[in-house]
């Protein structure tokens, strides 16, 4: 049996897979009082685990909206749970649990999660566009995710951290547009998904096209997926995407791409079983 956790800013989702087979998928809120405190979600997270530790655990994934040292297990910058900065989160877990341990950020697992339990199966190069609670993306190539370095896209909150080396042509564009998306879902309410003429989604869809503009200029990806909060709303956002895509982007290379929103539940601790199974690719 493989687990895989995702720890999100508003709750804890586990995936339970075992012979490729998805047995379960819980979701546990982090804060249920205003006494919850950063060691509660700790453990909630090691209560999580044991409530299925019966069976015996062959490894466990674990997602986090984080930059983090994946050999030490050592966890940079973590908002929402300020109390995990610099835990050697790994360690801990492979001693309560006695069992192999890996960690990555949330968007390096939804592209996991999509490739091993969405419809990206058939295809070897693709990239992920995380679109909320922040903005992240994340590439595999040749079936493998795709590092230059420690750091490569890592979430887009960090942006203070050089981590654009993968961009290597339009690298200031892609800067400056991954702080622009950041800027715009930071001022998006839940209201605005009831008016599709909200300006938000002109905006949106501009900004998302100039963003998969930089990424095909840099690589050759079979198709694009977009998740998060606001992918739920790719009709509203779709037609000003594909507009500044026509635009700028050749008709041929268009024609040859497939873009679209996510439809896989609980991606990121999907793909953090992917991390157990699939240990070459991370």
């Amino acid at each position: 049996m493989r687990l895989g956790l995702d720890i999100g800013y508003k709750s804890i989702s586990m995936a339970i897979v075992k012979n490729n087979e998805v047995l379960d998928l819980i979701d546990k809120p982090i804060a249920t009082s205003k006494r919850d405190c950063n060691r509660t979600i700790m453990d909630k997270m090691l209560a999580s685990i044991h409530s299925v530790s019966k069976s015996k655990i062959k490894g466990i994934g674990l997602s986090l909206p984080s930059r983090i040292d994946e050999k030490k297990g050592v966890i940079y910058d973590i908002s929402s749970i300020p109390y995990w900065k610099g835990m050697g989160i790994k360690k801990i877990l492979e001693d309560e649990f006695n069992t192999k341990v890996w960690i990555n950020n949330d968007v390096n697992c939804f592209i996991l999660g999509e490739k091993y339990y969405g419809m990206c199966k058939d295809f070897k190069d693709i990239v992920c566009i995380s679109l909320g609670p922040n903005v992240g993306a994340s590439i595999i190539v040749n079936n493998k995710l795709f590092f230059e370095n420690n750091y490569t896209f890592y979430n887009a909150k960090c942006l203070s951290v050089p981590c654009y080396d993968c961009v290597r042509i339009y690298r200031s564009s892609f800067i400056r547009t991954m702080e622009e998306l950041n800027f715009l879902l930071k001022g998006y309410k839940d209201d605005m998904a009831d008016n599709p003429d909200h300006e938000i989604w002109a905006d949106l869809g501009i900004l998302v096209g100039r963003l998969v503009s930089i990424l095909l200029c840099n690589y050759d990806p079979q198709v694009i997926v977009l998740g998060g909060h606001l992918a739920k709303h790719f009709v509203h956002f779709s037609e000003s995407m594909d507009r500044y895509l026509e635009k700028f982007i050749h008709p041929q290379v268009l024609l040859n791409m497939i873009i679209f929103a996510s439809i896989v539940d609980h991606q990121q601790a999907l793909g953090a079983t992917a991390m157990v199974k699939q240990q070459i690719l991370v």
